[in-house]
C-alpha cells in the first residue's frame, strides 16, 4: 500500500525537517559521485595517455629492430659474396664477417 501523499496544510515541521534532512543527503551523495566520476575520468585520461606513450614507443622500437634487420641482412649478402671472391683477402674478411655476425663455430 501507498503511503498518502502529504500537501503543504498537513506536513508537520518535523516531517519537514527530515525531507530536508533527505534532501541534503542526497546533495552530498552526489557531489561524492560527481567527485569520484571526476576522479575516474582524469584516471582514465591518464591510462590513456600511458597506453599511447607505449604505442609509440613500440613502434619506434619495432621500426628500428626492422632498420637493423634489414642492415644485418646486407652484411651477410655481403659476406656470401666475399666467400667466392677470387682475391684471399676478401674470402679471409668473409669468414671474419660470418665468424662474427654467427659466432665462432662449436667444435
Amino acid at each position: 500500500m501507498t503511503e498518502k501523499r502529504l500537501t503543504v496544510n498537513d506536513i508537520t515541521s518535523d516531517q519537514l525537517d527530515a525531507l530536508y534532512d533527505r534532501l541534503e543527503y542526497a546533495a552530498h551523495v552526489a557531489a561524492d559521485e560527481r567527485g569520484r566520476a571526476f576522479t575516474a575520468e582524469r584516471r582514465a585520461d591518464t591510462a590513456e595517455d600511458a597506453l599511447d606513450a607505449a604505442t609509440r614507443t613500440i613502434t619506434y622500437f619495432d621500426a628500428q629492430s626492422k632498420r637493423r634487420k634489414a642492415a644485418l641482412d646486407r652484411v651477410h649478402k655481403l659476406a656470401t659474396v666475399w666467400d667466392d671472391a677470387p682475391d684471399p683477402l676478401a674470402r679471409a674478411m668473409a669468414r671474419d664477417l660470418h665468424t662474427t655476425l654467427n659466432g665462432p663455430k662449436e667444435n
